[in-house]
């Protein structure tokens, strides 16, 4: 026992030092002292890996030695292409700490951002001498600090003398794209004059991935050899979604959805009755756009597109009464041969819980025209059904 965990600690070493003495490839740049000496020569790019909060420097990129810099002894760092660090005191935990932060905008209003691990630390410094570390909760309503999930806040009042922004109510959610692009259009607002530049991470594709379930309604009708029905029923439904954001509130929807359920019919003619049962399960994928109005906590949204069937199965039970007496008895599983049309919708509205989860309910429509071996069936439903993203 004594030697596996003496493996085990001498493999967390290795790994440790990888890690943290050369996490990245050495790119031309330079830092800036406390004593303002300026040393030029190459900084390791620590912008892919995990981040730590040193960095190290060589002369050369023969240099065998790295030197490490540390937040301490270091004012700035700069290499290429575009990435400037501070060093700077904020408070983690209800404990000041001197880190290295991650210039995102600059000008007359600058932001940074603490890339270590954990919740994001984001600072703001006007070129006043106002700086101020921002917080998630904080909302600033008519002078009175509010906690809010989503973020108003400090940036809000001190933005106050450019006027698009104080007659803006509303809220952005707290992440590095939506504060760095606020605190850019700020300086472009109140002080055009002066030049500001944008250096955050561009994402063209956002996922969030999700579970549903639901209970549904559905009118059929239909023909099953040379006899036609219609009928209806109530079901349920559960499955996987995928939303891809390729713009900040449009979204392609899909995933992977079972539907079950079951529609009746009673049809009565002159020497007797007819009974259809129609017990019918599906494996659906839905491909939708969806639409969403906002970005609050409360967000509405619709979509529409299709629900293509993987799988459409439908079992019929058929009872024929004929003059008081039972003359048709017959059970038998329909196979689809064909999609002639399909097409669904829905209105929704999702729930921001957490800063990566939400809670959605949505109600949906959904027709089909399925050709079958005996016939033809085509559904009307409608799907109530809640989940959460994550």
């Amino acid at each position: 026992m004594k030697r596996y965990f003496f493996f085990l600690m001498c493999l967390l070493f290795i790994i440790n030092r990888g890690v943290t003495q050369e996490p990245g490839p050495f790119v031309p740049g330079y830092y800036i002292t406390s004593n303002q000496d300026t040393i030029f020569g190459f900084i390791n790019n620590r912008y892919q890996p995990i981040q730590a909060n040193t960095f190290f420097y060589k002369p050369t990129l023969d240099t065998k030695d790295n030197r490490k810099l540390v937040p301490e002894a270091i004012t700035r760092i700069y290499y290429e292409p575009n990435f400037h660090y501070r060093s700077m005191t904020v408070t983690k935990s209800g404990k000041e700490k001197i880190v290295f932060m991650r210039q995102l905008v600059s000008g007359y209003a600058e932001l940074y951002q603490e890339l270590g691990p954990g919740q994001p630390i984001y600072v703001l410094t006007l070129e006043s001498g106002e700086e101020v570390q921002l917080e998630r909760q904080d909302s600033i309503i008519e002078d009175h600090v509010k906690l809010d999930r989503e973020y108003l806040g400090k940036m809000k009042y001190l933005f106050r003398d450019c006027p698009s922004i104080v007659q803006n109510y509303r809220r952005i959610n707290y992440t590095q794209e939506m504060l760095a692009r606020l605190v850019h259009n700020y300086n472009r607002c109140a002080h055009a004059d002066e030049n500001s530049e944008l250096y955050i991470n561009r994402q063209k594709l956002r996922v969030s991935i999700g579970v549903q379930a639901g209970i549904s309604h559905t009118m059929a009708e239909g023909s099953s050899g040379t006899l036609a029905f219609e009928g209806d029923g109530s079901g349920w439904n559960a499955g996987l979604l995928a939303e891809f954001y390729f713009l900040r509130q449009v979204a392609l929807r899909t995933g992977l959805t079972y539907f079950t359920y079951a529609a009746e019919t009673m049809k009565e003619f002159s020497f007797g009755t007819d009974y259809f049962k129609h017990e019918v399960s599906s494996l659906e994928i839905p491909v939708n756009i969806k639409f969403q109005f906002n970005q609050r906590k409360f967000t509405p949204y619709l979509y529409g597109g299709m629900n293509i069937p993987l799988t459409f199965g439908v079992r019929e039970k058929f009872r024929r009464f004929a003059f008081g007496t039972l003359s048709i008895d017959r059970d038998r599983d329909l196979f689809k041969e064909t999609i002639l049309f399909t097409i669904n919708g829905g209105v929704g509205i999702n729930y921001r819980v957490f800063d990566r989860s939400l809670l959605f309910i949505n109600l949906d429509y959904d027709y089909k025209d399925v050709g079958l071996n005996t016939g033809s069936f085509r559904p009307q439903r409608f799907t109530l059904s809640a989940g959460i993203f994550f």
